[in-house]
């Protein structure tokens, strides 16, 4: 009487199989003996939950200007310098300043000493920027031959 248990145990997994079968569920799987959970579609142009306005920003104050009443002071020489028309500039990296005038012909190209208002630059050909030129330079003297020239 072994073989009528077999074959109806065969029928049920055979039925389990099937669709429209009932369902054998199984001890620890997900799903067994819950009901399924229900979900929903929804078109992609759907309203979204409104949301709380962003909060505006704190009102933010310039800082106050105060005019200076009082101008920087500027030394008898600087004042001298200036008012001539020229420049007030440091002596390269030193506490050192110098009254400098910018030249006519800066950066006209030159063979010679003669051909510029100032130096003429040795290794641009060119005219030099400003009179006096402080520092070492090369430059072209006058008859055109090369030599350094420093002011300090």
């Amino acid at each position: 009487m072994r073989t009528p248990l077999a074959a109806l145990a065969l029928v049920f997994a055979v039925m389990a199989c099937v669709p429209g079968g009932a369902p054998i569920p199984q001890a620890g799987l997900p799903g067994a003996g819950m009901t399924p959970e229900v979900i929903t579609a929804t078109p992609l142009d759907a309203a979204l939950p409104a949301e709380a306005p962003p909060e505006a920003p704190p009102e933010v104050t310039p800082p106050e200007v105060v005019p200076q009443s009082t101008p920087v002071p500027v030394s008898a020489q600087e004042a001298a310098c200036l008012k001539q028309g020229r420049l007030w500039v440091r002596a390269g990296e030193t506490s050192v300043f110098a009254c400098v005038r910018k030249t006519r012909d800066s950066g006209k190209q030159c063979t010679r000493g003669t051909d510029c208002d100032g130096l003429c630059l040795a290794r641009s050909r060119t005219c030099a920027p400003f009179v006096p030129l402080l520092g070492c330079h090369d430059i072209l003297q006058d008859d055109g031959s090369p030599t350094r020239l420093c002011l300090n």
